[in-house]
This record gives structure tokens, sequence and C-alpha cells, in this order.
């Protein structure tokens, strides 16, 4: 407070000018100014109050140019800012005319955000000056994007000594600045959690950093990215990589364990309920529920039971046990299907088991009512028409989807 700083006003008339102006007041990190060259319409000839972002207030710029500036420095495209009307304009310069005699070099420049030209000498142009965490830096050449480091303000900001503001002027009040405050901070994303060991690495993913490279965490503490044994990339603190790619591989195994949970009990409830519902009446729910079992105990992960043994033909050759009855209400199994595939997605049909898929040697995709479209399933192009008897169920990318998705509709329909 009581300094004197350059702002850009939030008036679309001054988008992308600095103007000089002193500090009044600092309120929840933002910044009440009194501007030196704009007056308030309303109050006569005061001074213009304003609260802006901290963002849109920096100190003053260096008064010492760099080297060269502006003939030496300048060409066509670059970026500088222009003196005009007691205010610094970011603007670009169109071109240069070589000095006359007894004068120096006259640029045309235009502002970045107006439509209109201007002519300018040396002593009116300075470069685009940015002031980015506590440092001075300026961006001259907008094709290299060559930018000159100049570091922290060389002098303490200067004091004001006589208020540009007239003895006994109210300051302007924050109200309407608490209220965007309080809806900003509501609108603002929770911060990043810490999670019950009382870790918290960075929020971007690992894998979008090289190997080695270092991050500051949620937790305040520096994290480094490391390669577990298949290529994965994990984040873990300093000279723990070994704990924590375990710690990440058993993170992976619940997420997936508890994905397979959720298929068997959507699939187990939409066949029940839905049986029961067709069927009527709640006796066959025991039933009902023992088939299902048979279902989630066929897309448990764990290992199968043993298959029932095999009768021996007369010919040597093993006899299939011939198939219970299919009693198919196709109109239910589709809604129980529906259900599964809305809730989980095609992922659903990873968990399907392999000894649930039907293969039939005179199908041309190998699998039972899996067939191509336009009679292209040998040379392995979809689309994959999949079906049971005469009735249709759906279509899939590739024959092995088709399977899984016939075998998914078969458990449904049984339960």
């Amino acid at each position: 407070v009581g300094t004197y700083v350059e702002a850009q006003p939030r008036s679309e008339s001054f988008k992308g000018s600095w103007h000089a102006a002193e500090v009044l007041r600092v309120f929840h990190g933002d910044v009440l100014v009194a501007y030196l060259d704009l007056h308030d319409p309303a109050a006569g000839e005061d001074p213009l109050q304003e609260w802006l972002r901290a963002r849109d207030v920096r100190p003053e710029p260096p008064a010492d140019r760099p080297e060269g500036f502006p003939d030496a420095v300048l060409e066509k495209g670059d970026r500088c800012e222009f003196r005009y009307e007691g205010a610094w304009w970011d603007v670009l310069v169109q071109g240069a005319e070589e000095p006359a005699e007894g004068g120096g070099r006259l640029y045309s420049v235009k502002p970045v955000s107006f439509n209109e030209k201007h002519a300018a000498r040396g002593p009116a142009l300075r470069p685009p000056w940015v002031f980015k965490h506590g440092e001075w830096h300026w961006t001259y050449n907008s094709k290299t994007r060559k930018v000159e480091r100049l570091g922290p303000p060389r002098d303490p900001p200067r004091r004001v000594q006589h208020s540009v503001l007239p003895k006994g002027t109210p300051l302007l009040e924050p109200e309407v600045h608490e209220q965007t405050e309080r809806a900003a901070a509501a609108r603002a994303p929770a911060p990043p959690a810490i999670d019950e060991d009382g870790y918290g690495p960075p929020t971007a993913k690992a894998s979008s950093y090289a190997e080695g490279t270092e991050r500051a965490g949620a937790d305040g503490r520096t994290w480094v990215v490391v390669m577990n044994e298949n290529g994965a990339s994990v984040w873990s603190l300093p000279g723990q990589a070994g704990f924590f790619i375990e710690r990440e591989r058993r993170k992976l195994q619940e997420r997936r364990d508890r994905k397979r949970k959720e298929l068997r009990a959507t699939a187990a409830a939409a066949a029940i309920t839905k049986g029961t519902a067709a069927k009527g009446g709640a006796g066959r729910a025991s039933g009902r529920v023992e088939e299902a079992g048979g279902v989630v105990s066929a897309m448990d992960p764990r290992p199968p039971p043993p298959p029932p043994p095999r009768k021996v033909g007369k010919a040597g050759k093993q006899v299939p046990p011939p198939r219970a009855p299919l009693g198919v209400d196709h109109d239910r199994a589709l809604e129980a299907v529906h259900q599964v595939l809305t809730r989980l997605g095609e992922g659903a049909l990873d968990a399907v088991a392999g000894d649930m898929l039907e293969p039939s040697a005179e199908s041309d995709t190998g699998f039972e009512g899996v067939s191509a479209q336009g009679g292209d399933g040998a040379a392995g192009r979809g689309p994959y028409l999949v079906s049971h008897g005469a009735r249709q169920i759906g279509t899939c990318q590739s024959a092995l989807r088709g399977a899984q998705l016939r075998a998914l509709f078969l458990a449904c329909a049984r339960a």
C-alpha cells in the first residue's frame, strides 16, 4: 500500500494497456488502485478507483533499456510497448523507415487488441515487459520467441509522497468484490486429497512425464517418476520405488476385483429379477437363485468346478452331455443383457469365461451363432451378426466379441 505500480484496467477500451497507478488497499489478495491518468466521470476530476486481481497489477518496469533497443533489435512482426495517451500499449511492429538526417527510425505499429495504426520513434517504444515469478522478462521476437531474462527488480518500489486522491476522498468499498470472491470460491475445484496413508502424489498422470522427472506432490513432498517391470510409469518418493510400485499393483488389482464383482452382481440381479417377474410368483425365486448361481460361477475369475464325466459312444468317441432345454424368453434376456452393458460398458464382455463360448466348425467365424455380414468372416472383417436360432441378438466388430455377447445372452436366459 502506498507505492506506485502499473495496472491493467478491466474495461475492454483499455485492453492490452498498462497505466501508472497508486496502491490504496489490499483485500483478500486483490488490489484497490487509483489511476494517475484516468478520471472517474461520475466524480468530476477525481482519479478513477478500481478493484483489480493481483495478476493485473505489477511493479514499475525497469527504466533502463536493453542495449541496442529499439533500432538494433526490433524487426517487422516483433512485439513492443508504445506510449500513447499516458499509457503503454501492447503493439506489433508493422514496418520501419530508415532515419533521415537528424531523426531516428520511424516505426509503424499496430495495437494487438485494436485495428488501427500509429507512427512512433524510439523514445515512445519500450520492451514488452513481463513480470513473472518475481522476475522481469521480455519477449520481443514473435517468430523465434526469444526470451531475455533481466532478473528481480533492482530497486525497491517507489513510495507515494502525495496521494493522487484529494484529501477526504472515500475509498471504493469492496462489497461487490466480496460477493465475487465467495462465488469464485464456490466454483473452485476441491483441493487434491491426501489418502489414508498420508501420501499425495502430483495430480498429473505419471505417464505424462519421462522416467526420473521430479514434481511437487499434493502433500508438499518431491515425487519422482519410476518404471515398474511392465514399463508403466508410477509416482514414487525418492528411494522408495519398490514400495510404491507394489502399492500401485495392489490398488490396480483391487479396482479389477471390484469391477468383476459389480459385473457378477449386475448380471445376477438383472436375470433373477426379470426371471421371477416373467414367471410370476415368489415360489420359483429359490430355483432362479440356484440357476443364477451357475451363471455367476461361470463368470467368476476363480477356477471353475471340474466338468461332469462324459459318456463314451460305440466308436470310442466322447459324447457331450445333453444340454438342458433352453426355453428362451428372448425379450427378457435381451433386456438383462442391455442392463449389464449399460452399466458396465463393453468391458463386461471381458469377464465372460472362455469355456462359455461355443465353437463351431460349420460357421465361417468358428463360433456358433456368429456370422459375418456380407460373407467376409473368413477374411476377418466385420461387422458380425450375433443370433440365437432365428432371432437376432446384435452385431459386433469382431467374431470374439460376438461369441462373448452370445454367451452373456445365454447366461442371462438360463438364469
